[in-house]
């Protein structure tokens, strides 16, 4: 019979492996051929059989595409505060480059049609790209 101590330490690992067991089966899962994918989903059943992750952990891994995307979206929400500057920052440097994509392709068609012929850009000005910088 285990010590009190060595139960703890079960449900302390037991806790660890059930925080990484959706991302790694549903990689591994989903980054094999279909032989290997068999082998893997009999190890899903033995997971289930002996009761060894809880109802949500085992639906997660039955379907791997979804709960990796599930896996992802929990990431997204837990790390909210770091996520978002970032994706405004990302999204704001991408409509910047569109405006500058699209003024290019305005004047090249301007120079097309015979309209007046603006002086390039200097090799300094040309390489600048809108900071990626966040708004407080």
């Amino acid at each position: 019979m285990p010590s009190p101590s060595q139960r703890k330490q079960q449900k302390d690992l037991l806790a660890a492996l059930q925080k990484v067991v959706v991302p790694i089966y549903c990689t591994s899962f989903l980054a094999v051929e279909e032989e290997k994918q068999q082998k893997i989903t009999r190890l899903l059943q033995l997971w289930e059989k002996n009761g060894y992750f809880d109802e949500d952990t085992i639906q997660q891994l039955q379907n791997p595409a979804l709960g990796l995307g599930q896996y992802q979206a929990s990431l997204i929400t837990e790390y909210a505060a770091v996520v978002q500057p970032m994706q405004l920052a990302f999204q704001q440097q991408i409509q910047a480059l569109k405006t500058q994509h699209d003024k290019f392709v305005a004047s090249l068609k301007q120079q097309q049609q015979g309209g007046p012929v603006r002086p390039a850009a200097t090799p300094a000005e040309a390489d600048k790209t809108p900071s990626m910088t966040t708004q407080a």
